[in-house]
């Protein structure tokens, strides 16, 4: 159809462009975006540094200038009032050789117009917590002409995990950690992100998360901000880390107990 642009099809090598010095939490999103492909149509989608060759071009604004020169004008469609960029805005756009440019102004905003495409391509951010199918295709086809811009309302969006004993025994059943840790935090911090999150609220009950320090590098690795809630105070668990914190020190007069 002429009003329709095909990017892939079935057994075609398929080029995403990514800078070698592009971020991690970047890197992450458009290598799980190759396999996404794969999964809808049967394509052979890897990532390359050839741009001409890439039908999928993702980057940062203003830290990679082939990418900053095919965005173009259509950056200010996510300037706000006072002329800035728009908190967390990304643009997903269709060039007039058909190839696609995905791209916002720092890691986080590329992330959300990757998974933008990979949704919008048929595959759902719970396609891995929900068991929701990817929407298989011949093909993958854009609209002539398309353009998708957009930021969020909320500046802080993400998952609280609370009475959290139940994703606990999930963990020990399907994970190599055994409890909710770095395995099971990849998984949810990707969900994040495809849902166009930003924000976690760890797991306190039964694991605490600062007690593993790859939880929090794997945190920074895909650019997901930690934060608290409720009983949790300076980003430790009053239920397991306080207690021995204060043992430790042999401090007197702060020490309390959690009842169970």
């Amino acid at each position: 159809m002429h009003d329709r642009v095909r990017l892939a099809k079935g057994g075609q090598e398929v080029g995403v462009y990514l800078k070698q010095t592009a971020p991690s939490a970047v890197r992450i999103a458009a290598q799980n975006f190759c396999r996404d492909l794969n999964k809808i149509c049967g394509c052979r989608a890897h990532l390359t540094e050839e741009s001409q060759n890439a039908v999928f071009l993702i980057g940062i604004l203003g830290e990679d200038a082939e990418i900053d020169a095919l965005a173009g004008d259509t950056v200010k469609d996510l300037l706000d009032e006072r002329g800035e960029l728009r908190w967390e805005s990304y643009l997903v756009k269709l060039l007039g050789d058909g190839r696609v440019v995905l791209t916002g102004q720092g890691r986080r905003r590329a992330i959300f117009a990757v998974y933008e495409l990979s949704r919008l391509f048929g595959v759902s951010p719970w396609y891995f917590f929900a068991d929701v199918p990817v929407k298989k295709s011949e093909a993958l086809f854009l609209p002539q002409g398309f353009l998708k811009t957009d930021w969020p309302s909320v500046q802080y969006r993400g998952i609280f995990l609370n009475d959290e004993e139940e994703l606990n025994a999930w963990a020990k059943l399907h994970t190599k950690d055994g409890t909710i840790g770095p395995e099971t935090y990849r998984h949810v911090f990707e969900l994040i992100l495809r849902l166009k999150g930003n924000y976690i609220w760890p797991a306190m009950h039964v694991n605490a998360f600062n007690a593993d320090p790859e939880n929090g590098r794997l945190a920074d690795e895909m650019d997901i901000v930690v934060g608290t809630s409720h009983c949790d105070m300076l980003l430790r668990s009053n239920q397991h880390e306080y207690d021995p914190w204060v043992e430790k020190r042999a401090i007197r007069g702060f020490y309390m107990t959690i009842p169970s």
